[in-house]
């Protein structure tokens, strides 16, 4: 399979990040190869979601930065809290009781606190920090923000969908009650239009996740996106204006974001 400079750039974010934190001890509920896969899922999926064709305007380079760190809370908790947040996992599976919830209950605060507190050790943007603190509950969000964690959401809800690796804990939210749905962006309030854009992503999670990660969509996930792509092909085969504007302009902005990220992710182990 061919890939682009924008995917090959991507796809080396993903395996250098990867590859640059520690190995952590056996936990029953959490598997590092699993959270980096649906790590890489929701990365993809938010890069695929930042289009103006989806009423999105947003450049893609810091959303794919954040899908990829999006739980790094998680890693810090399993690698200095194990069984406490083995326990976690444990009861919010148990329960149905939100992580998030039965972390501030048992531990007396969040992962997404210690994301946004480790990310700014490692000096990364404001912006994304925010974003990655405030996508469980986007309409919390500063404004400046609001949209960007949005995005966040939608793409991990749809990598839950996709039954790509796993966070340890089964989706918490449904895909029609996330905020960009409620409030955000028109063409994805619509269940047609929606369905559109959720099978091209699942698409290209068929076509790349076992390059990348090793493990593939689930079998009726896959069956699903068989199914719907030729209905799909034959939607966007109709023109949206503005869907094409600036493309080259967009990918050299995301380019330069990354690369000027990028020294965030060989410090990472200082």
């Amino acid at each position: 399979m061919l890939i682009g400079p924008q995917e090959a750039i991507q796809t080396l974010c993903y395996f250098v990040l990867s590859n640059s934190m520690p190995r952590l001890q056996p936990m029953d509920h959490f598997s590092l190869d699993d959270f980096w896969a649906h790590s890489w899922a929701c990365a993809t999926a938010a890069r695929m979601l930042c289009n103006p064709a989806n009423g999105i305007h947003v450049l893609p380079g810091d959303l794919y930065l954040a899908g990829l760190l999006h739980g790094v809370g998680k890693l810090v908790l399993a690698q200095a809290l194990p069984r406490e947040f083995d326990r976690c996992l444990f009861e919010a599976n148990r329960t149905g009781t939100p992580l998030l919830a039965v972390e501030r209950q048992l531990l007396g605060y969040t992962e997404t606190e210690l994301a946004e507190r480790l990310l700014e050790t490692w000096e990364l943007p404001q912006s994304v920090r925010t974003v990655i603190g405030s996508y469980p509950c986007p309409g919390a969000a500063p404004k400046d923000v609001r949209e960007k964690a949005a995005v966040l959401q939608f793409a991990q809800v749809v990598a839950n969908m996709s039954g790509i690796g796993s966070m340890g804990t089964t989706g918490e939210t449904e895909l029609d009650e996330v905020w960009l749905v409620c409030n955000g962006a028109p063409s994805l309030a619509r269940a047609d239009l929606r369905e559109v854009v959720v099978t091209e992503i699942m698409a290209a999670f068929q076509a790349r996740a076992m390059a990348v990660v090793g493990t593939g969509l689930s079998p009726a996930v896959a069956q699903d996106c068989a199914e719907s792509r030729t209905g799909v092909r034959a939607q966007r085969s109709k023109p949206v204006p503005g869907s094409s504007r600036g493309f080259g302009g967009r990918v050299r902005k995301f380019l330069l974001a990354v690369l000027r990220n990028s020294r965030y992710f060989l410090t990472s182990r200082s």
